[in-house]
């Protein structure tokens, strides 16, 4: 018998050969890898040539390991299982997340609802490390070394890729208390009768807020008392009975639902503009 070549062994013949000895005979064993049977036949006698031995005594109607078969099956069994749950874990560890990312979100979303988006992906990556800064300020995302910025609104900087995730559609809400001193809102023109409290940066100036329900588009003139950049502050205003605001239904439901806040012309949005993630 020659020197056996090791690095020349084909690791799938000893794979087909342990499968051959588990399952008791060719014809399972072609049945659970989904190959024909003569081609595991043809494999079992390429390995035993390679190795220069025969590893089974065939017959018509069933088979039987040799002494050096046996000793192969042994041996060449928990090594060949070994070497699967390495490949398994490479291939686990190459497809699982980690690292660290550092995220700036707008006060609207991170105070509303980025604690549950975190916990839900600190648990499906636990490998991750968020460093999660909530703000309306503008950053700039190289020299702040953030990885990610989400933003409502229209960005300018073209030079970041932006990813749309979808429109904020803003809805009107008002005070029970605001609305017992005011005629019953039946249509938009009766806003005008409200004090209004916009999310702008141009206080005590007029603006033309379009509004829409379904097709029908409607440019309602507002002269707001308060404006803000935050929509937080303007439903604490709007609960302290001082005028009626827009929100994103997220800030407002809970107040709706305990009664301390009614949606006014239900159906009738304005658009609060594109959510977007800005990358480097």
């Amino acid at each position: 018998m020659g020197q056996i070549m090791y690095s020349d062994i084909d690791l799938n013949r000893l794979r087909i050969f342990k499968e051959v000895v588990q399952s008791g005979s060719f014809s399972k064993a072609a049945l659970n890898l989904r190959q024909p049977k003569s081609r595991i036949s043809r494999q079992i006698s390429a390995l035993e040539k390679d190795l220069g031995i025969q590893l089974i005594y065939r017959t018509t109607r069933q088979f039987q390991l040799t002494a050096a078969g046996n000793d192969l099956f042994v041996q060449a069994s928990p090594l060949l299982n070994q070497l699967r749950n390495t490949l398994d874990q490479v291939r686990t560890a190459s497809e699982e997340l980690s690292g660290s990312i550092r995220l700036s979100v707008p006060d609207d979303i991170g105070l509303s609802m980025m604690g549950l988006v975190c916990k839900e992906f600190l648990s499906l990556h636990p490998k991750i490390r968020i460093d999660l800064h909530v703000g309306n300020m503008l950053v700039d995302l190289i020299r702040d070394s953030f990885d990610l910025v989400v933003r409502i609104g229209k960005v300018r900087d073209s030079t970041m890729i932006q990813k749309k995730l979808g429109n904020v559609g803003l809805s009107f809400v008002a005070s029970p208390g605001l609305l017992k001193k005011y005629p019953a809102i039946r249509d938009m023109q009766d806003l005008l009768d409200l004090p209004f409290l916009a999310f702008s940066s141009q206080n005590n100036r007029s603006l033309l807020v379009k509004v829409r329900k379904e097709a029908k588009t409607v440019s309602l003139p507002l002269s707001p008392i308060f404006s803000a950049n935050n929509f937080f502050v303007l439903r604490e205003l709007a609960l302290a009975d001082v005028g009626f605001t827009v929100v994103p239904p997220f800030i407002a439901k809970d107040f709706i639902k305990a009664g301390s806040l009614m949606p006014l012309l239900a159906g009738w949005q304005t658009d609060g503009g594109p959510v977007q993630i800005l990358m480097p």
